[in-house]
């Protein structure tokens, strides 16, 4: 059951779907298809645990991972005995364009893994030092998988298109 409402509205509930049962095998590309309204946006946001509270959605039952249901970031930090957490396992982005149309397909995709990996606001080492030597190797495997992502996603042959 999914609820939508309003803090100075009454809340009425809409159910949006029901009885939903979905597994998703590793590695594999599925698409979401359905009519307008029919809750295509609201199955995602709830399989990314990106519900929004301040609008009043919420939902019953359970999403799991390998029978295992994530924890929220702020969970996380409270309870450290579980490994699993939304954020590194599943990614929501709504129907709002926010990419910037200066950057290429490369630099969108390169600015992202830096964003989901934590990234760096070090100051570069001009130096030859053990760090220096640590942070080129990183940065070459952030290449690396920006590289991997892009074949993953066929974009390869438009990586320098501005988007």
């Amino acid at each position: 059951i999914f609820q939508k409402g309003s803090p100075n509205i009454p809340q009425k509930e809409k159910i949006i779907m029901e009885k939903v049962n979905l597994a998703l095998e590793p590695s594999k590309m599925y698409l979401v298809l359905g009519a307008p309204g029919s809750g295509k946006s609201t199955l995602l946001k709830m399989i990314a645990n990106n519900l929004s509270q301040q609008k009043g959605e919420t939902a019953s039952g359970q999403v799991s991972i390998n029978g295992v249901t994530p924890l929220s970031p702020q969970q996380a930090k409270k309870d450290k005995t579980s490994p699993v957490v939304w954020s590194n396992l599943v990614g929501y982005i709504d129907q709002i364009d926010r990419l910037h149309p200066w950057l290429t397909v490369w630099e969108t995709c390169e600015f992202a893994w830096k964003c989901r990996s934590g990234g760096t606001h070090r100051e570069p080492w001009f130096d030859k030092s053990p760090e220096a030597d640590a942070m080129i190797a990183t940065m070459d495997e952030n290449m690396e998988q920006v590289t991997k992502i892009l074949q993953g996603l066929g974009l390869t042959r438009v990586k320098d298109t501005f988007v």
